[in-house]
Order: structure tokens, then C-alpha cells, then sequence
């Protein structure tokens, strides 16, 4: 595994327990936050590309 691969892998461990955290203090911003990103059509469609990432699924998304 290179070392790249090994500190994004940390990096995410660390913004995923940052995030656990955040919503555990804040549970109706988060919420908020979700039905936020929920209603915008434009925004769903983005963090879904970023989500899936790789040319195969963005050009379904696309195309769909």
C-alpha cells in the first residue's frame, strides 16, 4: 500500500470522526444540513459526482 493511499486513509478516519463528533453536539444542524443539501437539486447533483467519482458513474449520472 503506498503512503499516499495510507494518509488520505488517515486523513478520512479523522474528518469521519470530526463529523461523528460535530452531529453528536449538533444533531438538528446536521440534520438541517442534509435537508439542506436534499432540496437543491443543483447541489445533490454535484456532491453525487464528487461521491461517486470515475469517469464510468459521472457519465451515467450524466446521461440519466
Amino acid at each position: 500500500m503506498s503512503t499516499l493511499a495510507i494518509y488520505l486513509g488517515k486523513a478520512f478516519g479523522v474528518f469521519c470522526l470530526l463529523l461523528f463528533g460535530v452531529l453528536l453536539v449538533r444533531p438538528k444542524a446536521g440534520l438541517d444540513a442534509v435537508r439542506s443539501v436534499t432540496g437543491s437539486p443543483g447541489l445533490l447533483l454535484v456532491t453525487g459526482l464528487v461521491t461517486l467519482g470515475g469517469a464510468l458513474p459521472v457519465a451515467v449520472t450524466v446521461l440519466g
